[in-house]
């Protein structure tokens, strides 16, 4: 989910939030035990709480993608 995410959107926070959301869901199809299923809603719960200025720089248009530069771009370097 965390790769998907990430690639489609190039967010960091965006796949971050998205597999916090699908890691209990998940959990929960694979069958796995009731206890597994809660102790991933309570750390996908709070990734979400730990995200939450991103979740409002991502709803306001100015949470920073991730951009890979390019080898012909010059490096900048501040000299004083």
């Amino acid at each position: 989910m965390w790769l998907v995410t990430f690639y489609g959107s190039r967010y960091v926070s965006l796949a971050s939030i998205m597999a916090a959301i699908a890691m209990p869901v998940a959990a929960f199809f694979l069958d796995k035990p009731t206890l597994v299923i809660v102790l991933a809603a309570v750390i996908g719960a709070f990734v979400i709480i730990l995200h939450r200025a991103n979740i409002k720089r991502l709803l306001n248009g100015t949470e920073n993608r991730f951009v890979k530069k390019s080898a012909a771009e010059p490096s900048v370097s501040v000299q004083s």
